[in-house]
């Protein structure tokens, strides 16, 4: 999920793991630099409940 707010663009993703997440980051940051986004860390949290419709 991507949202303008007013001090730019969040993004939200939802990962199996940190590990997943961290084994992407060599690929993702260097594409968002090349695409001009500025430097950002991610913030991590562990989400609470997750409910699946069907």
């Amino acid at each position: 999920m991507a949202v303008v707010t007013a001090d730019g663009l969040r993004v939200v993703d939802v990962w199996e793991s940190r590990e997943a997440l961290e084994a992407y980051l060599p690929v993702i940051v260097p594409a968002t630099k090349a695409a001009g986004f500025p430097d950002a860390s991610p913030r991590l949290s562990e989400i609470h409940n997750v409910v699946i419709p069907g």
